[in-house]
């Protein structure tokens, strides 16, 4: 077990975030410490979406709030192609947008 917070990273997004969404399960598989799933800015500003997923512990995928959980010994789920993932127009493959999403390595 290696110490310290934790970033888990999944992709493709998909217009549901299966990955993020299973957070109960994601909590108990990598012990006690306490996982934030990440929500687009956006999306947790629209009025009843916001408040149910505050409560079960979502915070927003800037930095600022990445590190300040990190920080705080945390551990953080982002999906990594964000809103681009969940609008891709190849419906025969599953692709990952990920390419230019180079914020996480700097803050990991």
């Amino acid at each position: 077990n290696v110490p310290g917070p934790k970033i888990f990273c999944t992709i493709p997004h998909g217009l549901a975030p299966i990955g993020i969404v299973a957070y109960p399960g994601w909590s108990k598989l990598f012990g006690d410490r306490l996982n934030r799933p990440t929500a687009a800015p956006a999306v947790l500003k629209l009025p009843v979406i916001s408040y149910v997923l505050k409560k079960i512990g979502y915070i927003d995928a800037s930095s600022a709030a990445i590190k300040r959980s990190l920080n705080k010994q945390e551990n953080v789920c982002i999906i990594l192609d964000g809103i681009a993932g969940m609008f891709q127009k190849n419906n025969d493959e599953e692709l990952g947008w990920v390419q230019e999403r180079k914020g996480i390595v700097k803050i990991a």
